[in-house]
């Protein structure tokens, strides 16, 4: 699953070579869809089929990546010359782009951020059951928050297409913020379930923003030409964050006998990636003017010249 999440969003983007930013985070809407889906599609095929009848079945449904990817595959040769020997392709092996300070520090705050950035998924049912909720209250909850994942998505790709004068990494800035709005307000307003609920969606929707951006803020660090190792770059920083944010979690619950400290530590996390975001986009800022001036005195010698000629 790993190998086929990072191959179709490194072909989106030579597929969409110009500005592919849209098309990247709109891409990341299909797995949060199927987030919700699946669960709710796995109950009624257990119910029906039993559970080898679920999972031969669920497999048929992965097995659709197959064609959708020669697809794409045969798509994506067109624009070559089969009589050419080599045809040049970007590295996907290039270790290089780690030396990149503004990428490198994106894939901190990536890992960062999926590390702490959803510990209600993890941790609110039990929090739930020590409040005297019901379970299905807690799974109700969560399935708010996958709702709002998707509504994060669907905005962060609509805010990718309309605020186009704006390095992509700016919308980061917020997003993490709301996150950590999202895991005080959590935290503070578990006695009241409804309040409780406008909370996560908040929390949610922010997350799901900050989810979209990623690959987009990601090419936008990197270029199209070093895009491919630095997204499956991203995608360790994920994984990684998504591996530890559970064992960190309950080894923070375990030493203080609540999940309190685990959400302070979360917020303080999302301040720092929105705070260290703003410098970055300051940093892109501040690099667009150099580049705009060099490019202006540019023009202005090669006028000058041909003037005097």
């Amino acid at each position: 699953m790993s190998v086929c999440y990072l191959s179709t969003f490194i072909s989106v983007s030579e597929a969409f070579k110009d500005d592919p930013r849209f098309f990247l985070t709109s891409l990341t809407i299909g797995a949060s869809c199927g987030h919700i889906a699946i669960p709710m599609l796995f109950e009624i095929l257990i119910a029906k089929y039993f559970l080898s009848g679920a999972f031969i079945l669920l497999a048929g449904v992965v097995m659709q990546c197959l064609p959708f990817g020669l697809v794409m595959y045969l798509l994506s040769g067109k624009d070559h010359d089969p009589k050419q020997e080599k045809v040049s392709r970007p590295v996907v092996c290039d270790v290089l782009v780690l030396k990149d300070m503004v990428l490198c520090t994106v894939l901190i705050n990536t890992l960062l951020m999926f590390m702490t950035g959803n510990i209600e998924a993890l941790f609110i049912v039990d929090q739930l059951i020590g409040k005297n909720y019901s379970r299905n209250k807690g799974s109700v909850l969560m399935s708010f928050t996958g709702i709002a994942a998707v509504l994060g998505r669907i905005l962060a790709s609509f805010t990718v297409l309309k605020c186009t004068r704006w390095p992509v990494i700016n919308h980061l800035v917020y997003a993490s913020v709301v996150v950590a709005v999202g895991h005080i307000l959590v935290l503070e307003l578990l006695n009241v379930y409804t309040f409780l609920v406008l909370a996560s969606l908040l929390r949610g929707t922010g997350f799901g923003m900050f989810n979209g951006l990623t690959p987009a803020v990601v090419f936008e660090a990197a270029g199209s030409e070093k895009y491919p190792a630095a997204m499956a770059c991203a995608n360790v920083s994920i994984g990684f964050g998504d591996f530890l944010s559970a064992i960190l979690g309950g080894i923070v619950r375990d030493a203080m006998g609540n999940y309190r400290m685990v959400y302070y530590i979360s917020t303080g996390t999302a301040v720092y990636v929105a705070t260290s975001s703003l410098l970055i986009a300051y940093r892109i800022y501040q690099n667009e003017r150099r580049k705009s001036s060099e490019l202006t005195k540019e023009i202005s010698s090669k006028l000058s010249y041909d003037t005097l000629k």
